[in-house]
């Protein structure tokens, strides 16, 4: 396996062939991240590539992932920014290449402290029988985010995409997803949660296009968001592009508060109104959360809770 980690100067890189000796590195670069996984390699643990932002200083990550036909991996990709005083600017851009018949688990954790403004693009292409798992986590406190992640699929891959997004404060989160089917026989999942408390805003863009010889695919664009707040906004706008008759595509969405009638219910049954709106947020999530490795799954519900309850620390 090699990894090349690259600094500020073109085409100067440092390559490691052990990711135990690359990973100090790797926690402080926020810079070029290369990673190469092997054709037919399997690997048994989370590999973590971690992006860090000192603020006040603008932050560019450029991230490639490539995994061989074959190869089996979870990767996961924290970027966040210290607690320091000061605005700060993130752009970061991911390259994901996904080999044929590959099994990929790809987590993004996305984590900021205040005003900072944020704008992640992800492009990604996954070859013939591959199957890819990617979640990605977006954790806002006084934020600006937006961002724009596009996956091709070819012929007969299983691709999820999944979306967890929790708002607090005066965040402005603007996000596009888009997975496009270019083969037969695939099959496509956009799942978006998110839960939006304060005055925040979201609004997310889920897309699926089945192209023109995308024949007898199957793609579902699935939007769910609770307000916790009168104040707290959240828009999703699902959109199916069809370019051909040999197809099925569709969508479902729900954004509102949650009912008063349900948590009445849940507090005749012994819960509080905060025990009773985290049961109802933490089902809404729980599929999602499946999909993240075990350590990940306990935090999420933690900041679920947290944030129902308006006890999330100041990051």
């Amino acid at each position: 396996m090699r990894f090349e980690l690259y600094d500020k100067l073109p085409g100067h890189f440092k390559p490691f062939e052990d990711f135990e000796e690359a990973k100090d590195w790797l926690k402080n670069t926020k810079e070029f991240i290369r990673v190469e996984i092997p054709d037919g390699l399997e690997l048994t643990n989370p590999m973590p590539i971690c992006c860090f932002t000192k603020a006040p200083s603008p932050g560019n990550h450029h991230i490639t992932l490539r995994f061989g036909a074959r190869s089996k991996a979870t990767v996961v990709v924290g970027s966040t920014v210290p607690k320091i005083t000061g605005d700060s600017e993130i752009r970061s851009n991911m390259e994901l290449n996904v080999g044929e018949e590959a099994e990929v688990n790809l987590v993004i954790l996305n984590s900021f402290r205040k005003e900072t403004e944020v704008f992640p693009l992800v492009r990604g292409k996954i070859r013939h029988g591959a199957k890819i798992n990617m979640t990605v986590v977006n954790l806002f406190n006084g934020n600006k985010h937006s961002s724009d992640y596009q996956l091709i699929a070819g012929d007969r891959v299983d691709v999820k995409l999944n979306v967890i997004s929790f708002s607090r404060n005066s965040d402005r989160v603007e996000d596009s997803y888009k997975i496009t089917l270019k083969g037969k026989k695939s099959h496509a999942l956009l799942s978006i949660r998110g839960v939006s408390r304060d005055s925040s805003y979201q609004r997310h863009i889920a897309v699926i296009e089945a192209d023109t010889e995308s024949e007898k695919s199957v793609g579902i664009a699935d939007t769910a968001g609770f307000l916790l707040q009168d104040e707290s906004k959240f828009e999703v706008w699902p959109s199916l592009i069809v370019k051909n008759d040999d197809i099925h595509l569709d969508h479902q969405a729900y954004v509102g508060h949650i009912p008063d009638e349900t948590i009445e219910y849940l507090r005749s049954r012994g819960f509080t109104r905060e025990g009773a709106m985290f049961l109802i947020v933490h089902s809404m999530i729980a599929p999602l959360k499946a999909y993240l490795p075990p350590r990940f799954q306990d935090e999420i519900e933690k900041i679920a809770r947290l944030l129902v309850e308006n006890k999330i620390p100041e990051i």
